[in-house]
């Protein structure tokens, strides 16, 4: 497995931690670059794209990567408020706290926007879209 696939699998893991159990309103759907249309039904849904990948040679045999991370959370007859506290909760499963996290996502995991559309059609979807970057190493010519 890459290194590249280890942090997507972990960014999922933690979106599988959003329950009531653990203190959530909801629980989500995790899919990872899902290209079909999501069901009314399937709702709440997260979709993670890792879209791009910005790769610099360190020089000693290793690269860094910036890694450009989509997470689009998905929202059955949202409102602004509602979509509003779903993504803080989803931001507290994505956020690392302490360095010894036992889901690592990567070397250093930094949250770069969030943008919210809500869209009436026959029904009222709402949308959130968190723009994250996760840099980590590898060796050269790795992802």
């Amino acid at each position: 497995m890459t290194r590249r696939q280890e942090v997507i699998d972990a960014i999922k893991t933690r979106i599988s931690a959003i329950s009531p159990e653990a203190g959530n309103s909801y629980t989500p759907k995790a899919y990872e670059w899902m290209v079909g249309p999501l069901e009314y039904a399937d709702l709440p849904a997260v979709i993670v794209r890792d879209t791009s990948d910005d790769v610099s040679d360190n020089g000693d045999g290793s690269m860094g990567h910036s890694l450009k991370v989509e997470i689009e959370l998905y929202v059955a007859d949202a409102d602004a408020e509602r979509m509003r506290g779903m993504a803080q909760e989803l931001l507290r499963a994505l956020r690392v706290e302490d360095f010894g996290d036992p889901v690592p996502v990567g070397d250093f995991f930094q949250l770069t926007g969030v943008e919210m559309e809500l869209e009436q059609l026959e029904k009222k979807v709402g949308v959130v879209r968190i723009d994250t970057t996760v840099k980590y190493q590898t060796l050269d010519w790795s992802l």
